[in-house]
């Protein structure tokens, strides 16, 4: 990519009280085609799948290019800021995002939201 971060993919680190993954279902009530209907109006279709069983602990990896990312930070005008704090802001961001923006289809119906117990960042060189 052309950006200073590497996003790696999230991995269980453990299962839940119940599994990884339990059966689910949505069921749409308000939408025909793409548009809102009344309530008279809605067929509400059941649709069966899987959703992350609670209780699934996932580890989140972030990689940061610092060469790259020192020179994107060169040319905004902020050479001067230190690695380390860029990667607390790294960290601090991928909280904020699991905790409070989600991740994935469907988090404006709460799904896709992770509580974050513990993050550490680790600067390997080379």
């Amino acid at each position: 990519g052309l950006g200073g971060l590497v996003f790696f993919d999230a991995y269980p680190l453990e299962a839940g009280e119940r599994g990884l993954v339990e059966g689910d279902v949505l069921t749409p009530h308000y939408r025909a085609g793409g548009r809102l209907v009344s309530e008279l109006d809605a067929g509400p279709t059941p649709v069966v799948g899987f959703s992350l069983a609670p209780g699934v602990r996932f580890r989140f990896v972030v990689g940061v290019d610092w060469w790259r990312l020192r020179r994107r930070l060169e040319r905004a005008g902020c050479a001067g800021l230190q690695a380390d704090a860029v990667a607390g802001v790294v960290g601090a961001s991928l909280v904020y995002a699991l905790e409070r923006v989600g991740l994935g289809g469907k988090s404006t119906r709460g799904y896709g939201f992770f509580e974050v117990e513990d993050y550490s960042v680790e600067r390997c060189d080379g």
